[in-house]
């Protein structure tokens, strides 16, 4: 029988079967350091940010730390959007899929934002904290949300200064494998 996709998993590592999975704590790592690559280079690639330096925060929160251009540290959160109901249904052996609404999404968005607002980022001053979502839902795609989500707000926030949602490939969007859209959120953050 051949095995099958995990659901949502196009930002899960590929390795050989010499790695030890059982290590979950390097797994996460590993998922995280290919996910902020592919999400720092989508977002260079729109002019946003220009980073200079990059490394895993061993005190996490927050997941990296950054610096840009100007030798500013930049905190970077990583985090799926992604149904667990979902995953635990297909690992099950169902081909269950959830299908999203825009405010089902937006929901989703505030709920993940809202929670990385709440933390503690240590090992350092940061110039600006910043959130970038994976996702690789089938029913959430660049082409859905593209113009629409670029006029929603989300406000409220006292730390989080940008959020970024990175989509898997996707090639109505580039034939480049390793071209992965991204849309720049509206964050909106309240006075201290």
């Amino acid at each position: 029988m051949r095995k099958r996709r995990r659901y949502a998993s196009f930002f899960e590592p590929h390795l050989s079967s010499k790695f030890d999975l059982e290590d979950g704590k390097k797994l996460k790592q590993l998922k995280e350091g290919h996910i902020v690559g592919a999400g720092l280079d989508a977002i260079e690639r729109s002019g946003d940010i220009r980073i200079t330096s990059l490394q895993q925060n061993p005190d996490d929160p927050p997941d990296f730390i950054a610096k840009d251009e100007n030798e500013q540290c930049i905190g970077i959160e990583v985090v799926e959007l992604v149904d667990q109901f979902a995953i635990e249904q297909n690992e099950k052996g169902f081909d269950y899929v959830r299908f999203w609404n825009f405010e089902e999404v937006t929901n989703k968005i505030r709920q993940i934002l809202q929670t990385k607002d709440g933390k503690i980022f240590r090992g350092g001053q940061y110039h600006k904290i910043v959130i970038l979502i994976h996702v690789d839902e089938p029913s959430i795609t660049f082409e859905s949300l593209s113009k629409t989500i670029v006029d929603h707000k989300f406000r409220g926030l006292r730390q989080v200064d940008e959020a970024y949602l990175l989509f898997s490939f996707d090639p109505n969007f580039s034939d480049n494998l390793l071209d992965f859209p991204v849309i720049k959120l509206v964050v909106e953050r309240v006075n201290n």
